[in-house]
């Protein structure tokens, strides 16, 4: 079998869907794909396309992959934990003992001998540039709200420039949500008016990370053909966030519309607790972005930033490791048996502090012995495609007779957001959300609407009323039944104590703070908060982020 690797898992499924329509072949069965959750795959599948993660698992079973012949390592430059760890101890541990497998690693704009140090016998071919020449304009001024202005530019291209389909590059799903709205709201806006504007047709397409199989496909159509003289074609809008920039192949892009800006996690040593943070992009993924508007013919890239803020970007791409928790990343290189950790990342390791903090969490967790090796427990979370801290809170839940409970909180936590507010519902949509909430937090909120969902027979007419995505909550009912084959097959008892008994919600919250002890603070009189476990204070700032 043939393995393709990508970081996200909406490039995975999308282009899976794309080779097996160029290929004539049935998904699922030649041409497949597998994603956390979701496996589309048969006993006669040859190629699959799978997130770099369910890699990592698999090499967990069999850390030689006896099953693949070939791995591709796809979008390598993203320096995910992931893709350290595959280059770094997996594939490095297999081509020795497999001299006949193939290791393929693409990657766009980053240093090759970070990786060649790895694979000594490698071969570095680079592939010449066949994109079209690409203009580059830059905004007069620093803008204060991208969004804005990304429409604003979007609907002066789509009025004043010739064909060609424009793709808007946000920061999230939200942004992308409303901006798909408001650009609706605004071209009918303009084909309403008295005077003769010739507004033509337009499809908007949004792409995010948590977009179904179904909306991906949407992606990939051409624009519809309008047979009639003289009529302007349909033009393609896709407003999307990050991942658009290398994972899909989008077709007949001319016009890229930067905001400059993205999302990263960032997280706090002591406290294992991770926040986003809107940061600019690195210099790499901005020329990658431009890239696109060159892909068929001569294009035009719109950058919501000036010149001077683009030559103060910083150059490179960073790992996810110098800036994130290492902690599931340490507790699977525990398990596949490497003793030196700094050896499971590329060329400069993390800093010490972060593999001390690593250490300590997992100790904390229970999943490593007094020696720093794998203990008991700690095999037992291996097993669970979760975060670690995950792991041990749906662990715990079985101590507190809460497990069923849990095991749907999880679920929810792993899906995207549930709750739809649509622009023009907005006050109705906060309403149907009210009914659920629960004064005991959002986990507890989580597990009304799951409980309700469930009760209401999966029906689709309660979702619309209730302003919940029914993808969402099929998802999430798909997470729950795996996770609770994972508990029958350890054995771990699935159980909830009476609903109406003085002990319900906090038996939940019990095991909740099990998994999550670490990013626990009490508020002190002065109004700061100070952490649980190191005594350390935490600004007001902080917690409002």
């Amino acid at each position: 079998m043939l393995a393709c690797t990508h970081p996200s898992r909406v490039a995975s499924m999308s282009l899976s869907v794309r080779v097996a329509e160029e290929m004539d072949a049935v998904l699922g069965q030649e041409i497949g794909y597998r994603v956390p959750f979701e496996n589309c795959t048969s006993d006669r599948t040859v190629l699959k396309f799978l997130t770099e993660s369910v890699l990592v698992r698999e090499a967990m079973v069999d850390p030689l992959l006896k099953k693949y012949r070939v791995v591709i390592i796809d979008e390598a430059h993203v320096l995910t934990q992931e893709t350290e760890v595959l280059c770094c101890s997996i594939m490095e541990n297999a081509l020795k003992q497999r001299p006949e497998m193939k290791l393929i690693v693409m990657s766009s704009g980053h240093d090759a001998a970070s990786f060649r140090i790895h694979f000594a016998k490698s071969v570095l071919m680079k592939v010449t540039d066949n994109t079209s020449a690409v203009g580059i304009y830059y905004a007069p001024h620093p803008v204060e709200s991208y969004v804005g202005p990304a429409i604003e530019t979007t609907i002066d291209i789509h009025m004043w420039e010739p064909s060609g389909s424009i793709l808007v590059f946000l920061t999230s799903q939200a942004d992308v949500q409303y901006a798909c709205w408001k650009l609706s709201k605004k071209l009918d806006k303009l084909r309403n008016m008295p005077e003769d504007i010739d507004i033509g047709p337009v499809e908007i397409v949004p792409i995010y990370a948590a977009l179904s199989l179904e909306m991906q496909r949407k992606i990939f159509e051409p624009p519809q053909v309008i047979w009639k003289v003289g009529a302007p074609q349909v033009r393609k809008i896709f407003v999307s966030t990050g991942v658009a920039e290398a994972s899909l192949p989008i077709n007949g892009i001319v016009y890229v519309i930067d905001s400059g800006l993205s999302y990263r996690k960032v997280c706090t040593t002591p406290t294992w607790a991770e926040k986003r943070c809107l940061a600019p992009i690195p210099m790499a993924r901005a020329k990658q972005r431009a890239a696109l508007a060159g892909g068929t013919q001569s294009g035009r890239c719109y950058r919501l930033y000036t010149q001077q803020d683009f030559n103060h970007l910083p150059q490179h791409i960073y790992p996810e490791s110098d800036r994130r928790n290492l902690g599931n990343t340490v507790l699977i290189l525990k398990n596949l048996g490497v003793s030196n950790l700094k050896k499971g990342f590329l060329h400069p390791p993390p800093v010490r502090q972060s593999f001390e903090a690593a250490l300590k969490g997992l100790s904390y967790l229970g999943a490593l012995d007094e020696n720093g090796n794998l203990s008991a427990l700690g095999y037992t979370m291996c097993e669970f495609p979760v975060d670690v801290q995950m792991a041990n809170m749906i662990l715990a839940s079985v101590s507190f007779s809460c497990s069923n409970e849990i095991l749907s909180i999880a679920a929810m936590l792993l899906v995207p957001y549930c709750f739809i507010r649509p622009m023009e519902a907005v006050r109705a949509a906060d309403e149907a959300k009210e009914q659920f909430m629960h004064g005991d937090g959002d986990h507890i909120t989580l597990l009304n609407v799951y409980n309700d969902y469930l009760q209401s027979g999966q029906d689709t007419e309660w979702c619309k009323e209730n302003y919940v995505n029914i993808e969402v909550m099929k998802s999430a009912q798909r997470i729950r039944e795996q996770l609770a084959c994972l508990m029958t097959r350890f054995s771990l008892k699935q159980c909830s104590p009476m609903t109406m008994c003085p002990w319900y919600y906090n038996n939940i919250k019990m095991s909740i703070l099990s998994g999550y002890f670490m990013q626990v603070a009490h508020k002190e009189s002065s109004g700061l908060y100070r952490m649980v476990k190191d005594n350390q204070n935490i600004s007001r700032r902080f917690h409002e982020e």
